[in-house]
């Protein structure tokens, strides 16, 4: 009861016969700017006796460029016969400032070409997703009266109850290393060793020269974006003044780096410090190293007030830590675990015996808090108590246990919003079209063979 998509399911083959069908529609896309055509103007002629073309009806493309609803299917009414669609794209080209809105060829081959795309693979792929559309759109399935009163039965439903709240005693926790060793045995590849990168480095410190005010403001001039404050406005000349000096010694000393790094890659200069680092105790983004191999030197990058240079002495790869390295870690899960323990042993003996505190009725979607839990914990508390069908049970949470009894059940019926009741359309429409889309899907997969093929 508490379902909504079970509740969709057991109506969903009444559903089939209830939907709107139209026997014509037009999809728009604008190529040269890879997105649907909005707001074209699309007429609808049918060719009479004397082959006239006579008009019977005239619609504009959604924001999808598509027009679903031409021709209402009608038991009453017969729709054969020969149609013609007019698609007047002047004022939409002319909207767009190009050009007298006539087809451009070259153009068009034009901006295949720079994406990279075949003309024969996209007009394939293009028949096949206006196809696929044309399936949507007869498959498509409204939301009925009978769906929206079952959805709002669901959603709109509220509890009174009755609650009981218990609350994790961590001094209750027995700590057994037999049982804790066990679990870092059992679990021993989740804890693993951070990989040691060994690097022989050589800093290049930037230039301290003095310079002239002049060459410092054309250099702000030139890189103001860096320049941005919290705010995303631009810091005048004064405010950075000092950050700019830095920026502009450390930059010129770049030519002396790129020296530098070709004279210890030709082994002509050496490095002058070495350091093992892992990403706890790194000073710089191990990003500049990572997919490096051994004896590699890294371009200079900027580090401090100047230039690092790094050459890859040796990489250990991550190893699974000793049960002494990972004990802290396991500690916490352990506690964790029998911690929950705990709370489910309590709760279950205090439901057998159960006396709580009533706090009224709530609904899904609850504002603020239930006494002894925060927002939080209420919200965790109420997904899952809507999610059961249990009359009266508990809910394991963080560090609490809630034992809950469903005293009476109403359903909210006149004072419901209007945005939610046209949510809960959308979401019914959307269940139930996903639903008969996911099953028409198996059916073909179980008819039809499937291969991928995956280039890596």
């Amino acid at each position: 009861m508490r379902n909504p998509i079970l509740i969709l399911l057991i109506l969903f083959s009444a559903f089939i016969q209830a939907q709107e069908k139209y026997q014509l529609s037009s999809h728009i896309l604008d190529i040269s700017q890879g997105k649907p055509a909005p707001n074209v103007k699309i007429a609808l002629s049918k060719q009479d006796k004397n082959q006239n073309w006579v008009l019977i009806d005239e619609k504009y493309t959604d924001n999808n460029g598509r027009i679903k609803d031409f021709l209402k299917e009608e038991s009453n009414k017969n729709n054969n016969g020969v149609y013609k669609l007019t698609f007047y794209i002047t004022p939409y080209f002319e909207k767009l400032k190009q050009k007298d809105g006539a087809f451009d060829k070259n153009l068009y081959y034009d901006i295949l070409r720079r994406a990279r795309i075949n003309p024969t693979d996209f007009e394939e792929n293009l028949k096949l997703t206006i196809l696929l559309d044309k399936l949507r759109t007869i498959l498509n399935l409204p939301a009925s009266k009978e769906d929206i009163a079952m959805m709002e039965a669901s959603f709109f439903m509220q509890d009174k109850l009755a609650i009981q709240i218990i609350n994790a005693n961590q001094s209750d926790i027995k700590i057994d290393e037999k049982e804790l060793k066990n679990l870092w045995e059992t679990n021993k590849n989740n804890y693993m060793t951070k990989t040691i990168y060994g690097l022989e480095t050589y800093f290049i410190e930037s230039n301290k020269n003095d310079v002239n005010q002049t060459t410092l403001s054309d250099y702000y001039n030139e890189n103001k974006e860096r320049y941005k404050g919290s705010d995303d406005k631009i810091k005048s000349f004064d405010e950075v003044k000092t950050k700019v000096i830095k920026d502009y010694n450390v930059e010129k000393s770049k030519t002396d780096a790129l020296k530098k790094y070709t004279s210890i890659k030709k082994a002509e200069l050496a490095t002058n410090e070495f350091v093992s680092i892992n990403e706890d105790n790194a000073t710089f983004s191990l990003d500049e190293i990572k997919g490096a191999k051994v004896g590699e030197v890294i371009k200079p990058f900027t580090y401090k007030d100047g230039y690092l240079i790094v050459r890859v002495k040796s990489i250990t790869p991550p190893q699974p830590m000793s049960f002494e390295q990972a004990r802290a870690m396991v500690l916490e899960i352990y506690k964790d675990k029998k911690k929950k323990e705990n709370l489910t042993t309590i709760a279950k003996e205090s439901l057998q015996n159960f006396k709580g505190t009533d706090i009224g009725f709530i609904s899904r979607d609850i504002n603020g808090s239930i006494s002894g839990l925060n927002e939080s914990e209420t919200r965790a508390f109420v997904s899952q108590l809507f999610e059961t069908n249990n009359k009266k049970d508990y809910v394991i949470l963080e560090d609490k246990a809630v034992i809950y009894d469903i005293l009476e059940q109403r359903l909210l019926v006149d004072n419901i919003d209007n945005n939610y009741k046209q949510i809960t359309q959308q979401n019914v429409t959307m269940l139930k079209n996903n639903e008969l889309i996911k099953d028409l899907t198996n059916k073909l997969k179980k008819y039809y063979e499937i291969k991928e093929y995956i280039k890596r």
